[in-house]
């Protein structure tokens, strides 16, 4: 019942820094999220790909990512 409302509560999320979640089905007892496609993948693989690499990211795209977690951060904890 908890990830119930946790997917009622992301389908209601808004805003552009935050992945669209389109809808949920559970099958076999494992509950399956279907998000929008993001073309440049997620931020846990790029973070894990330039560790593999062993080159730290450039301030700039630090910076950048950095503006967009901030509002997408914001969203959830003052909706209602």
């Amino acid at each position: 019942m908890a990830a119930a409302n946790e997917v009622r509560f992301l389908q209601t999320l808004d805003s552009p820094f935050i992945i669209k979640c389109s809808h949920a089905f559970n099958c076999n007892n494992i509950l399956h999220i279907i998000l929008e496609y993001a073309p440049g993948g997620d931020l846990g693989r790029r973070i894990d790909e330039q560790q593999q690499l062993g080159v730290a990211f450039a301030d700039s795209q630090v910076m950048d990512w950095f503006v967009q977690l901030t509002p997408a951060l914001h969203v959830p904890h003052t909706h209602k």
